[in-house]
């Protein structure tokens, strides 16, 4: 893959981090920061142990001595995982459950982007895609958060940061 494309990947990252900020608030608002926190770490633990089960039983065991070199005890994880996930979300909306996904997208994209086009572009990029995303949800107001609009100046603002990543790429 390509420098470019390991960027675009950042900033994509970025908008899910900014789907995740979004979900985040909204749980905070309907159930307390603390929950949503707990909520998002175990939607995270359980979206990470998927993938370890879904590569073992493919074939590529996990790098970690026994017994955790093989798809079983994340498989475990997995319905741990889905069981405090199911009690911790009564009350709130279903689909924000999924909001730890996101972390473990990023998590999983920094240990494939970063190695290749640095901690720096990385990190840039996706906090291009974050701000550019959170701005975007914040004008419509996602998931019952308050509405703050899109203006110039915020525009102008997530405009600097893109441009930021444009030199940090150009730089030697």
């Amino acid at each position: 893959m390509s420098h470019n494309a390991y960027i675009l990947l950042s900033i994509v990252v970025g908008l899910g981090a900014a789907t995740q900020l979004a979900m985040l608030g909204a749980m905070g608002r309907g159930r307390g920061a603390y929950e949503a926190t707990w909520i998002s770490i175990v939607g995270t633990i359980g979206g990470l142990a998927i993938v370890l089960v879904v590569r073992s039983f493919r074939g590529d065991a996990p790098n970690f001595p026994a017994p955790l070199d093989n798809g079983w005890p994340f498989a475990l994880v997995v319905g741990l995982c889905a069981i405090a996930l199911v009690i911790s979300m009564r009350g709130l909306e279903p689909y924000l459950a999924f909001c730890g996904l996101f972390a473990t997208a990023y998590l999983l994209s920094v240990g494939f982007a970063v190695p290749r086009i640095g901690a720096a572009l990385f990190l840039g990029a996706a906090t291009a895609g974050t701000l550019l995303g959170s701005a975007v949800y914040d004008h419509i107001g996602i998931f019952g958060n308050d509405v703050h609009e899109a203006t110039l100046q915020r525009a102008g603002g997530i405009a600097v940061i893109f441009l930021g990543v444009v030199i940090v790429r150009a730089a030697p």
